[in-house]
């Protein structure tokens, strides 16, 4: 609860050692979680230089690859993604961002099974319905494109069932 300090210790790590392990990662890990999009810039570059000393690390690829997503820079974050499903155990949230930069690509043979895998992946995980929600219309969007109608229309139903469950509780 202290990202100023922390900053400041990270930053007098890096001078003494460019090479320490994690000090980009966690800098922008930092610039995301206490500044969210104001600082979303920065957080890129730093992860970007994480990813100079450790290139094939799935976890140093986890935050750039959903970042670059989240900012709809889907063919950057596809190597990063790629990358990043490989952290064992397998984690809900980077196939979803793998399946959403794939349909953003228009690659929606890639993109079901990666967001099949999210699904399935989301139950072990806990995944609130915000985050089912909108898997199932990821889910819905690449079915639809690859022409399966019907499987398509039952995750758009479901998301919208959480969708709605989500309103009435924000009402009450």
């Amino acid at each position: 609860d202290q990202p100023e300090r922390a900053r400041t210790a990270l930053r007098e790590a890096l001078e003494k050692d460019p090479q320490v392990p994690r000090g980009h990662y966690y800098l922008g890990t930092i610039d995301l979680l206490d500044e969210g999009y104001e600082r979303v810039e920065e957080a890129i570059s730093e992860l970007r230089q994480e990813l100079k000393l450790t290139p094939e690390d799935p976890m140093t690829n986890l935050y750039p690859g959903m970042v670059l997503a989240a900012t709809r820079r889907y063919a950057d974050a596809l190597p990063a993604l790629r990358i990043a499903a490989r952290i064992e155990p397998p984690q809900s949230l980077v196939f979803f961002y793998l399946g959403r930069s794939l349909l953003a690509l228009r690659q929606p043979e890639e993109a079901v099974p990666a967001l099949r895998k999210s699904l399935e992946y989301s139950q072990d995980a806990g995944v609130a319905e915000r985050g089912l929600s909108r898997i199932h219309y990821q889910l819905g969007l690449g079915l639809r494109q690859l022409g399966a109608r019907e499987e398509a229309a039952t995750h758009f139903a479901t998301s919208k069932e959480y969708s709605a469950r989500m309103t009435e509780e924000e009402r009450q």
